[in-house]
């Protein structure tokens, strides 16, 4: 798979998915709305730049600090945004995914 279409472009055109688009637009409403938090931007942003992350991952990419981000995480998953993919336990990161974000870019694939 090529970048074009890992980021959601056409790949004959490199047009973005307006489905992606779409998704972006609501997140940005929702997301603040959700966690009330001033880093709700860049966790956006992380969302979309790996739709699939641990824990680690997330801290390292957003610079959000660890206990305001594992309340964002949280709320994320109340409001069902990411799912959990792998608990973390004792030393090992939970790892979630944004699985509307997998739906538009793998599409039939999954």
């Amino acid at each position: 798979m090529g970048v074009r279409e890992e980021r959601g472009c056409d790949p004959g055109w490199g047009v973005p998915n307006p489905r992606l688009l779409d998704l972006y637009d609501e997140m940005k409403r929702t997301v603040p709305e959700v966690t009330r938090s001033q880093y709700a931007i860049a966790a956006i942003d992380a969302l979309f730049g790996a739709p699939v992350f641990s824990s680690a991952e997330f801290y390292e990419q957003t610079g959000i600090p660890k206990k305001t981000a594992n309340r964002i995480l949280q709320q994320l998953r109340e409001q069902e945004i990411i799912a959990v993919l792998e608990e973390g336990g004792g030393r090992r990161a939970a790892t979630y995914v944004f699985p509307r974000l997998i739906a538009i870019t793998e599409g039939d694939r999954l």
